[in-house]
């Protein structure tokens, strides 16, 4: 009899010790960015492990494990430290080819950790009990720089094919970034003039006219139409055409119009950036937009613009020397923007245009899917508020995101 009690407390007491430990691990899955190699959009796993002991090991499965002692694994290595960042040699092209894979850290005979989609498309809805008391600064929010800086299949010209290396920096639409688990839009609007003000709006990078602001629209409205979730819609610089208040206040009136029905006013938020979550799903208002420019014609609807933090650098040592820099830290109370990308300067442009160089903003998107989840899980954790990427599946932004928040929400209880 008492060797059953004691048999049953060390499985209890080892279960609460390994479940407690398995809060601890952190399994972010990202695909690779490019796709003329032997493995196209290669599935990579960044890790970390605090309690690892030699002989642990990770296990992949494209099929979800019931038992991990039956199911026939894709992947398997023996972990070699606390963290790692893998690749696999399994495709995952963006945007849902990550969605099919299951991962388990086992340690003997035990699963310390099981890893799976965490429902990207309503992460913040589906954690609303958790979240509804923090404000947006409060949070990790993970975004995409230069969002609508995306190529067509079948729709773009010959100009923007000849500057992909500089300017496109996401391979998804505006839609499938926000199901992706996108909450942060950085759009750069353009119009056209006819002998008078805007006729039509775009979204740029630069000179370069990149998609319709009519898509964008239409992509942002459909979203929200079908979930609950709460975006920051970002606009700045105004490349091209806006030359006056006017062109401002046209365009302030354009985007009225279209998306009136899920804009948070800012005249609404009397707590301002502290406006808790729970306000914006109370009104069922979860469209922020920031106005990076003249949101003094309408401060009633628009809030100010988001401060964004970008190096203009060509190096990743360079840009994780001003990620640290204690000058950007969030203060919880306004948000701050992280730019983590790299940047081409003038003549980068004009020497690297042949397809595809090591030195494209895509190629270098892929590079730093290996440094953007150790840096900010390791270390930038705690300053982070919205992490804006290029080519948003490379880096693993959104589960590492979705991780923090969740921690966050606990400790701030």
């Amino acid at each position: 009899m008492y060797q059953l009690l004691l048999v049953c407390f060390i499985h209890f007491f080892f279960s609460v010790v390994l479940s407690k430990n398995s809060d601890n691990i952190i399994i972010v899955f990202s695909s690779g960015a490019i796709t003329a190699t032997k493995v196209p959009n290669e599935l990579r796993i960044y890790y970390n492990h605090p309690d690892f002991v030699q002989g642990d090991s990770l296990r992949v499965y494209d099929v979800e494990p019931k038992s991990w002692r039956v199911a026939k694994p894709r992947f398997v290595m023996q972990l070699e430290g606390i963290s790692a960042f893998v690749k696999t040699g399994l495709r995952a092209p963006p945007p849902f080819g990550m969605d099919k894979y299951y991962a388990m850290i086992i340690r003997n005979d035990t699963s310390l950790k099981r890893y799976s989609d965490p429902g990207r498309f309503h992460w913040m809805e589906d954690r609303k009990s958790l979240l509804e008391n923090l404000s947006l600064p409060q949070l990790f929010i993970p975004g995409t720089h230069d969002s609508g800086s995306y190529q067509r299949p079948g729709k773009d010209g010959i100009v923007k094919n000849l500057t992909a290396n500089w300017a496109i920096c996401q391979d998804t639409s505006i839609f499938e970034q926000l199901e992706s688990g996108v909450r942060f839009l950085d759009i750069r609007p353009a119009c056209t003039k006819i002998l008078g003000p805007c006729s039509t709006y775009y979204v740029n990078h630069g000179p370069v006219k990149m998609v319709p602001m009519s898509q964008v629209i239409h992509d942002i409205d459909l979203f929200l139409n079908i979930t609950k979730e709460i975006v920051i819609f970002s606009v700045k610089q105004f490349p091209s055409g806006f030359d006056n208040e006017n062109d401002h206040r046209h365009f302030m009136h354009y985007l009225k119009k279209k998306l009136s029905h899920h804009i948070y006013q800012h005249s609404s938020a009397k707590r301002g950036w502290a406006t808790p979550l729970s306000k914006y799903w109370l009104k069922n208002k979860r469209l922020i937009i920031s106005y990076t420019s003249m949101d003094y014609l309408d401060s009633a609807t628009f809030w100010p613009g988001i401060e964004q933090r970008w190096c203009n650098c060509r190096e990743f040592p360079t840009l994780h020397d001003f990620l640290r820099s204690p000058a950007k830290w969030n203060s919880t109370v306004v948000p701050v923007a992280d730019m983590a990308e790299l940047t081409h300067n003038v003549g980068s442009v004009v020497t690297d245009l042949t397809p595809l160089t090591d030195n494209s903003i895509r190629a270098w998107a892929d590079e730093a899917g290996g440094f953007i989840p150790k840096w900010y899980h390791e270390e930038f954790n705690s300053s982070a508020n919205i992490v804006a990427v290029d080519f948003l599946h490379a880096s693993g932004i959104v589960d590492l995101a979705i991780w923090w928040n969740e921690k966050r929400a606990q400790w701030s209880r």
